[in-house]
C-alpha cells in the first residue's frame, strides 16, 4: 500500500508521454493504412499486423522496467524487413519513411531516452 501511495506522488515523465502519444499515432495511422491493402497477400497481411502493433509493444516496454526498449525496437526491425520483402524483388528500402516508420522511431528513441534518464538518476 505504502508503493501505491509512493507512486501516486511522482511526477508524469513528459518523455513518457510524448513517447505515448507517438506510438498512439503510429497505431491509429497503421490502422488507417491497413484498410487499404490486400489483405489475401500473405506479405500484407503480415505487414497490416505489423502496422498495428505500435502502442500495444509501447506498452508492453512500459510495463517492463528494463533499460532498454525491446519490443519497439524489434518492431521497427521486423517492419522494415517485412516491407523489404513484399515487393516482387527484395529490395532494402528506407526504414524511416513516412508517416509509419517516424512515429514508431520517435516513440522509441523517446522512450528510451526516458529509460536511460531514469536509470542515471
Amino acid at each position: 500500500m505504502f508503493s501505491l501511495l509512493e507512486q501516486r506522488n511522482r511526477p508524469i515523465d513528459w518523455l513518457v508521454v510524448l513517447s505515448g502519444v507517438a506510438a498512439l499515432l503510429d497505431t491509429v495511422v497503421g490502422g488507417m493504412i491497413n484498410l487499404g491493402l490486400d489483405q489475401s497477400r500473405t506479405w500484407d497481411l503480415v505487414f497490416g499486423i505489423s502496422l498495428v502493433l505500435g502502442f500495444p509493444m509501447y506498452l508492453l516496454d512500459l510495463w517492463l522496467k528494463k533499460r532498454y526498449a525491446f519490443f519497439l525496437a524489434s518492431l521497427f526491425l521486423v517492419r522494415w524487413a517485412i516491407r523489404s520483402f513484399m515487393g516482387p524483388t527484395p529490395v532494402f528500402g528506407d526504414p524511416i519513411d513516412w508517416p509509419v516508420g517516424i512515429l514508431l522511431f520517435s516513440s522509441l528513441a523517446l522512450l528510451q531516452w526516458s529509460k536511460v534518464r531514469n536509470a542515471s538518476a
